[in-house]
């Protein structure tokens, strides 16, 4: 069986993801739902997003825990050289090699032009929809092909309002 390709996201409202290679907001119980939802799965993320969740999430300077990892890069001397952690050079291959080594469901989780690569491989999304509007550098694809909402919780944490939503293609 084919796992199925989803994105993993959180999104101000004017489509910024972050600035400088962070987040642009720290919501701690979208880090906690970002853990549950991609442990035991397989994750495709950018190389500067690899670095960033290593150093946000593992101060040893190991990867993420509980998860495949495939690392998408163009520098074709990059080595990761860690279990569980797959260089890949295109898309393509990051592709088939998830589904070499997922059978359920395997997150694209950023950066943006992973986002926008990846979108018209995606069946899913399993957004954080946070309720401001912030500078940034890097920005969410339009994903008006996803409009069939499947959950919708709101939330608030320390003054920001956000909701999680579940979108799938129409």
């Amino acid at each position: 069986m084919q796992p199925r390709i989803s994105m993993i996201v959180a999104v101000a409202n004017n489509l910024v993801i972050g600035s400088g290679n962070e987040l642009a907001w720290h919501i701690r119980d979208d880090l906690r739902r970002f853990r549950m939802m991609t442990e035991g799965k397989t994750i495709i993320v950018g190389r500067l997003t690899f670095e960033q969740l290593k150093n946000a999430y593992e101060s040893r300077g190991k990867p993420l825990p509980d998860r495949k990892q495939i690392i998408l890069t163009k520098n074709t001397e990059y080595q990761v050289g860690l279990p569980k952690c797959y260089v890949c050079h295109s898309l393509e291959e990051a592709l088939v090699k998830a589904k070499e080594i997922e059978s359920d469901e395997v997150f694209v989780a950023g950066g943006a032009a992973i986002f926008a690569q990846a979108l018209p491989f995606v069946s899913r999304i399993y957004m954080t929809k946070v309720e401001l509007e912030v500078e940034g550098d890097a920005f969410f694809p339009k994903y008006s092909d996803f409009s069939k909402v499947l959950s919708e919780e709101s939330k608030e944490e320390n003054g920001i309002k956000f909701r999680y939503l579940i979108l799938e293609r129409v």
